[in-house]
C-alpha cells in the first residue's frame, strides 16, 4: 500500500510480459484534494497503457479502466483521485503497457519530455565555434537533455580541458567545433547534430 505525501514520487510500475526499454513510470501529484496520477514515457515508441487502482480514502470514476495512449517521450494523466475529506488515501495500482495501439484507445492531451540519450552529451562552446549554434539547436529541438558550458564562463573547465590540446596542431582557442564529451569520452571534430547523434548511438 502506498501513502500519499504532498510530495512528488516516482513510483516503479509493475509491466507486462512485452520487450520495453524502460518501463512506463507513475508519477504522483497532489494538488488539493486531488490525486493526480501521470505515465511517464521515457521511450521512443508510443505505449497504450492501463491503470488500475485499489484502496481506501479516495474516489475515482466508476466503470472498467480505459486504455489510454502515451505517447513516445510523453507525461499524460491517467487517473485522477479524489480524495475523501479527513481521509489519508491509501493504495495500489497495476499498470500494463503494450504497443499494438488500439484504435479505441483514449487520447488525452499530452505533455512532451526531455529524455537521457544512450550517453550523457555534454557541449563546450568555445570561443570560435562556427559549428555551435547549429548543433545547440538540434540538441533543443530533441527530445534529449543535454548539458551545455560556454568555457569563457567556466575558465577552471577551459584550463582543465586546454591541458588535452598541449602539443596538437590546434589550440582550444581556436577549435572552430565544439568540445563534445558522451560518457566523459572527448570529441573535436563535430560539426552537425546529424554527427553528434551517431556517436551517441554507436
Amino acid at each position: 500500500m502506498y501513502k500519499i505525501t504532498p510530495l512528488v514520487l516516482f513510483l516503479l510500475a509493475f509491466m507486462n510480459s512485452f520487450s520495453q526499454e524502460k518501463p512506463i513510470t507513475i508519477l504522483e501529484e497532489q494538488k488539493g484534494n486531488r490525486l493526480f496520477l501521470y505515465a511517464i514515457n521515457e521511450n521512443l515508441k508510443d505505449y497504450d497503457v492501463l491503470l488500475t487502482v485499489e484502496g481506501t480514502g479516495f474516489r475515482q470514476p466508476k466503470g472498467k479502466p480505459r486504455l489510454v495512449r502515451v505517447p513516445a517521450t510523453s507525461k499524460v494523466n491517467v487517473k485522477s483521485l479524489i480524495i475523501e475529506r479527513g481521509e489519508t488515501p491509501k493504495y495500489t495500482y497495476t499498470i500494463e503497457a503494450n504497443d499494438s495501439l488500439s484504435v479505441r484507445v483514449l487520447k488525452p492531451e499530452h505533455e512532451l519530455i526531455k529524455i537521457a540519450p544512450k550517453k550523457h552529451i555534454t557541449i563546450y562552446i568555445t570561443d570560435q565555434c562556427t559549428t555551435c549554434d547549429a548543433i545547440v539547436s538540434g540538441l533543443d529541438a530533441s527530445v534529449y537533455e543535454y548539458r551545455k558550458l560556454v568555457l569563457s564562463e567556466v575558465p577552471e573547465m577551459e584550463a582543465q580541458l586546454s591541458k588535452a590540446f598541449v602539443g596538437a596542431s590546434t589550440t582550444l582557442d581556436a577549435m572552430t567545433n565544439p568540445v563534445v564529451s558522451l560518457d566523459n569520452k572527448l570529441y573535436i571534430n563535430v560539426e552537425t547534430y546529424e554527427q553528434l547523434m551517431e556517436h551517441v548511438n554507436e
